[in-house]
């Protein structure tokens, strides 16, 4: 999981969701800002309002990776036995999955970061 981009089964990878889900935040928050200004209304800055809004996405975020990394092991330990593959291959597939979910996380304490500069 490097990035963007979608898995085998055609699902969008975890930091192609955050770094969407970004986006698409800034953009509504721009299209937000031009519609108070349209209005004569100035947007109010409330103090450390921004950081509890990016500590709640940032746990919502990890629960996500957390949940999609659980759900991943019970598939692929469920298609390992239906399947009847050795232990050494469900071990391997097993770290695989593991191996996949720091590069989410990096991805997301760089996006948050990139947020917050």
């Amino acid at each position: 999981m490097s990035g963007g981009g979608s898995d085998a089964f055609g699902q969008e990878s975890v930091p192609g969701k955050i770094t969407r889900h970004g986006a698409d935040e800034d953009k509504h928050g721009r299209s937000f800002d031009a519609l108070l200004k349209k209005r004569g209304l100035t947007p109010v800055e409330v103090p450390g309002i921004g950081r509890a809004i990016q500590r709640t996405l940032r746990e919502c975020a990890l629960a996500e990776i957390r949940v999609h990394r659980d759900v991943s092991l019970a598939v692929m330990a469920h298609m390992g036995r239906v399947l009847g593959w050795s232990r050494a291959r469900s071990v391997t597939l097993a770290a695989g999955i593991h191996a996949a979910q720091p590069t989410a996380t990096r991805a997301w304490c760089l996006i948050t970061a990139s947020h917050a500069a």
